[in-house]
Order: C-alpha cells, then sequence, then structure tokens
C-alpha cells in the first residue's frame, strides 16, 4: 500500500540541500489539509492542495548530520541530512559515465577516496511527452563517495565535487539528472522547439500512456530475436580450440579488413599466448573496445561479456584461469551490419601478478555464422524532443543548486545548425522554470573520430559553437574536454583533468 504522506524522490535520508538559501521540501498528502515539517527547533506548517504540500525552510549554513521530521497522516524520518552547495550535472554519456569505467585511468585515486559529504543523487531516467499530466520525480538514494558506493556516481561530477569540497570544507552535494545519447532538443519545451520546426510527431506518437515502453519492448525483442538468429548450437565449444579453417588477422583492426566490404554475424577471434610460470595474484584482459557485441574466453572459461560497442572490455579473472605454458584468448564477436572493429588506439593486454603481456598482433579468425543485418531501426528515447525537459526539468523546478555542469553535443553533430540559438533558449526557459539564476559550465567535446565513418565535419562545428557559447549566454562559462581522450574514444576516461577544470572556472563563475 503506499503511504498516505511521501515526498518527492529527491527528499530522503542523506540528501544534501542548498546552504544560506531558503529550500522547499515538496510531497504528497492523502487524507489531512496540513503538513508539518520539523528541523532543529523549527517548525513548518504546509497547506495541502489537491493532494500536493510545499513547506519553505528557512536558510541553513553548512551542516551535516541533521534529522528533518515530517508529519501527515504518516510520520517520515530523514536522517544524516546536510546543507551544503548542490550542483546538477546534466547532458549525456560524458557527464553520467560513472567512476568504474574511468578504472583505467583513476583506479588507485578513486581506491583512496573516503569523502561521506560528497553525496549523488541520480536521477531515474524517465519521459514525459503529454505537457498536461503532472509528473512525478522518482524516488532514488542519495549515494555516498565511499568505497562500496563510489563506483555508480559521475566520474566527471565526482572530481569536480572532490576539488570543491576540499577548496570550501562544506558537504557537496549533485544531481546527475543526465542522459546517455540526449539530444539538447530532448532538454526543451515544444514552445521553444516551434521556431526551428515541427518537433511534434514524435512526442504526440510518444504520449498516450504506455506506447513509449510498448515501443522500446517490441525493439528489444526483434533485436533479441536477431542474436538468437546469430547463435548456433554448441557454439561455446569454439572458445576452447582454434578451429580448422581459421585464418590470420592482425589485431587491432577493421573487420573485414578491405574497404567496401560488409559482414553481418558473428566471428571469433583467437589469440594464443605463452606463460613462463605458474601465474598468481590478481589478473585482468583488456581487450580494447569492439563493434559491437562480444562474449571472451580464456582457456574456455568465460570471463567476460558486454552487450554493445561502447564500453571498454576490461574483464578482471581469477589467475586460477590462466596456467603455465599455452593459454588461448578468445573473442565471440557479433557485428549488427556494416563492418565490426577491434578499434584502433585501445588496450589490448593479458595482466596477472607483476607480468603485462601485450596481445596485439597476429590472431586468427573464424566465421561462425553470417546472416542479414540487424535490420531494428535505430532509436533512443533521449532523443525524442521535450521528454527529458518535462520529466527531468520539470520535476525539479523547486530544488535549489549553487550551479549547472553540461557536457552534451555528440548527439547533435549531425545538426549543429541551430544549436547555440537552442541552447541559448534552453538556458532561458531552465532558469524561468527554477527561478533561479543558474550559473552554467559548459564543455567543448573531445575530439572524436568513428572508427567507422572517420571525423565528422560537424563534430568540429559543435566545438567552435560550444567554444563561443559564454559570449551570447549570460551566467556560463566553458572547459575543454577537447585534448582529453584518444582520437576513437568516445567516452575519454581522463575525467580528473575534467573535474579540476570545471572546478577552476567554479571559483570564478559559481563563487564570486
Amino acid at each position: 500500500m503506499m503511504a498516505k504522506t511521501r515526498l518527492d524522490g529527491i527528499f530522503s535520508s542523506g540528501m544534501v540541500l542548498q546552504r544560506d538559501v531558503e529550500n522547499i521540501i515538496s510531497g504528497y498528502e492523502a487524507i489531512r489539509e496540513k503538513v508539518s515539517i520539523r528541523i532543529e527547533n523549527e517548525e513548518i506548517v504546509a497547506s495541502v492542495d489537491d493532494g500536493r504540500f510545499s513547506a519553505t525552510i528557512p536558510a541553513h549554513a553548512a551542516a551535516c548530520g541533521l534529522t528533518i521530521e515530517i508529519q501527515g497522516s504518516s510520520r517520515i524520518l530523514l536522517e544524516d541530512v546536510c546543507f551544503g552547495d548542490v550542483f546538477m550535472l546534466s547532458g549525456q554519456s560524458n557527464m553520467e559515465l560513472p567512476a568504474e569505467r574511468v578504472l583505467d585511468n583513476s583506479e588507485e585515486v578513486i581506491s583512496q577516496i573516503n569523502l561521506p559529504q560528497i553525496r549523488q543523487f541520480r536521477m531515474v531516467p524517465q519521459y514525459e511527452f503529454d505537457r498536461s499530466k503532472a509528473c512525478e520525480l522518482a524516488k532514488a538514494p542519495w549515494t555516498k563517495a565511499i568505497p562500496g558506493e563510489i563506483m555508480q556516481m559521475s566520474a566527471a561530477g565526482l572530481f569536480f565535487a572532490r576539488e570543491i569540497h576540499a577548496e570550501k570544507g562544506v558537504p557537496i552535494g549533485l544531481i546527475l539528472n543526465a542522459q546517455g545519447g540526449s539530444s539538447v532538443e530532448a532538454w526543451m519545451p515544444m514552445t521553444l522547439l516551434d521556431r526551428w520546426g515541427d518537433y511534434s510527431s514524435e512526442p504526440r506518437r510518444f504520449a498516450p500512456p504506455g506506447a513509449l515502453n510498448k515501443f522500446i519492448e517490441d525493439r528489444e525483442e526483434a533485436i533479441r530475436t536477431w542474436y538468437r538468429r546469430n547463435e548456433t548450437e554448441g557454439n561455446d565449444a569454439l572458445a576452447k580450440a582454434i578451429p580448422i579453417g581459421a585464418e590470420n588477422i592482425e589485431i587491432p583492426t577493421m573487420y573485414p579488413k578491405e574497404e567496401g566490404k560488409t559482414f553481418s554475424g558473428s566471428v571469433w577471434f583467437y589469440k594464443e599466448i605463452e606463460i613462463d610460470d605458474e601465474p598468481s595474484g590478481p589478473a585482468m584482459l583488456y581487450v580494447g573496445e569492439l563493434i559491437d557485441s562480444d562474449r571472451t574466453y580464456i582457456n574456455g572459461i568465460k570471463v567476460g561479456e558486454t552487450a554493445y560497442r561502447y564500453p571498454p572490455r576490461r574483464y578482471p579473472l581469477d589467475s586460477s584461469i590462466l596456467r603455465k605454458g599455452k593459454n588461448l584468448v578468445a573473442v565471440r564477436l557479433v557485428i549488427e551490419g556494416g563492418r565490426g572493429s577491434f578499434i584502433f588506439d585501445h588496450p589490448y593486454y593479458l595482466s596477472y601478478g607483476n607480468h603485462k603481456m601485450d596481445l596485439t598482433g597476429i590472431w586468427s579468425h573464424y566465421v561462425e555464422k553470417e546472416t542479414a543485418p540487424c535490420d531494428v531501426p535505430g532509436f533512443l528515447s533521449q532523443q525524442i524532443p521535450t521528454g527529458l525537459f518535462h520529466a527531468c526539468i520539470e520535476t525539479l523546478r523547486d530544488v535549489k543548486v549553487k550551479g549547472v555542469l553540461w557536457y552534451q553535443g555528440e548527439s547533435n553533430t549531425g545538426n549543429a545548425n541551430h544549436y547555440a540559438e537552442m541552447f541559448t533558449s534552453m538556458m532561458r526557459v531552465w532558469r524561468e522554470t527554477m527561478g533561479q539564476r543558474l550559473p552554467i559550465i559548459t564543455t567543448v567535446l573531445a575530439d572524436y573520430a568513428d572508427p567507422l565513418n572517420g571525423v565528422s565535419s560537424d563534430w568540429g562545428e559543435i566545438q567552435r559553437i560550444q567554444r563561443d557559447i559564454p559570449s551570447i549566454v549570460q551566467d556560463c562559462a566553458v572547459v575543454s574536454a577537447q585534448d582529453l581522450g584518444a582520437p576513437y574514444e568516445l567516452h575519454p576516461q581522463d575525467k580528473e583533468t575534467l573535474g579540476r577544470r570545471y572546478a577552476q572556472a567554479a571559483k570564478t563563475l559559481f563563487y564570486s
């Protein structure tokens, strides 16, 4: 049974509220006409209007470990509440990228962070296209920058918060409000988008209840069906030995290697390695980044799998899987259509104990099954215009923040024409919606060349626009990530440097 008194999802134990300003705590009350909120020795009484209440609590200096009691028809106790500086992290995957995805670059640093006053609220991914409906801010926990919780925190946000916390000595709250693959149009209302054309067809299509979920379920089932067609009975046996008929190939590579050739289906890649001593200690297999999905084995034992192209293949394993003498690394690569790849300029090696074995060079490959391409059209809910604005900005209208960090633009590189005007309009409506100054630090995208298509001229155009945005948007600064990645790395792992750059810009923009 749903509680008769409940809070909007962001208000929970462990939360961080913005210091030195009035804050609003809001939620739902099903029975009573009034709700009381008690913090320290102060009691605030809020009226209930059509099932909703909203209470303004007085400004509070930086503090931690406080308790807030909410009493309606049921009682809610919020513990370990902090007042500090709160920042919204928004954009797409490079802002969302969790600490666990940057361990190749920052594992030692992250392993030493134990800062319980740095906390993150992860907005639950949700979309709303019908503005006449009230969208509820979904409940999620506040996580802390401590062992056991830190790995799911935004890496860029974490390193930014560490710098600010060290300098200011106050609790830091991060509201992670980013969606990988999202377009700038998704973060805007239709009233703004109308000036650049008709963006209404997809929002209308997915506005009816359940329409988006049904479409996604059908699409995912079509993809699963295609993947099932690529499986052959007993194919795991192909992980145990190089089959007769396998041919040599140099890794890293495109597949097929020849320009103009295409392939769809499943291919096995094999690398024999010789280990001179008895393996011991922690072991890790790196097989770069792959296009598209993989299952990876050592000596016939599966050590990892990844369902899509972007994550680095970083597979920890028990060194007991390894043996003195010959060992076989086998990668089953599924290519959805066109060309696959062991992407260049990524790590390919096996480490165990104090040893590190390079895996680039000559491998063998064997075609398991060639099929028709996966013809399920590409689709990202987070690119549908207006969906994230209604679900993820309007729902935060009463939440006070010190400022915003924005890393977005990859999804608009194919449509850069109006990006500056759209971003300017987006920020205006965000500020109106949240009723705040809302200073923002935006980011120049890291350089990137798609392994399949090369460098897009529009990528450089978005970068140029981003560098110039502070000249047209008030209370805006820009930092650059342009130099932080490898050519074929869409998600650069050096978020430490980026976090320091954000913090440096924040000292002027947020704290001047």
